[in-house]
């Protein structure tokens, strides 16, 4: 997943128990009957089943694989680094969502006691679009865009650096299928 792995995982065997290894043939021949599947189950005896299941490293060569094993790698850098994106204890963390339908964005607020905190702009929507923020008040430093060439975007259309979210509310611009990451600036903490 983290390279866009494209070799599909076959569940398969190497039982020694010949009367198993035909049940379990049998019980994926009725489970993928359920499936409406077509074609030949991939028998999980088969060698062929485990080589086509195989992965396949060094292939994320390809420069789409390793746009994508470049954002998980920041995204698990940034998990490590920022507290309010780790896994959230309810007594040290918080957090808080908004859903903009029409425009069709998630927008997350993720904070811990003393600590930076992170404002994650989630875009699902297949055109660009503009979403006007009226909370959480305070100035955000961009951390991570997913349109950036070093994650196979164009680079073109980037979100603002710096937002500074006020009374009046500040308009993003979110082009399709975007994630902006902001942290609060130190002078917001």
């Amino acid at each position: 997943e983290e390279y866009g792995e494209t070799a599909p995982f076959q569940y398969f065997t190497d039982h020694g128990d010949q009367a198993l290894v035909e049940a379990v043939r049998k019980g994926r021949e009725a489970e993928f009957e359920s499936f409406s599947w077509q074609g030949e189950v991939p028998a999980p005896q088969d060698p062929a089943t485990f080589e086509r299941s195989r992965v396949h490293p060094g292939h994320q060569a390809n420069a789409e694989q390793g746009a994508l094993l470049c954002w998980y790698r920041r995204l698990i850098d940034l998990r490590k680094s920022v507290m309010a994106l780790q896994a959230q204890d309810s007594n040290e963390h918080s957090h808080r969502a908004w859903t903009y339908e029409a425009q069709q964005v998630l927008v997350l607020h993720r904070w811990s006691p003393d600590e930076q905190a992170a404002l994650l702009l989630l875009g699902f929507n297949s055109t660009p679009i503009s979403v006007t923020l009226h909370e959480p008040q305070g100035q955000w430093d961009l951390r991570l865009e997913s349109s950036g060439e070093n994650f196979g975007g164009t680079g073109k259309n980037a979100p603002p650096t710096q937002l500074t979210i006020g009374q009046g509310g500040v308009t993003v611009k979110i082009p399709a299928y975007a994630a902006f990451l902001y942290l609060s600036s130190p002078t917001s903490a």
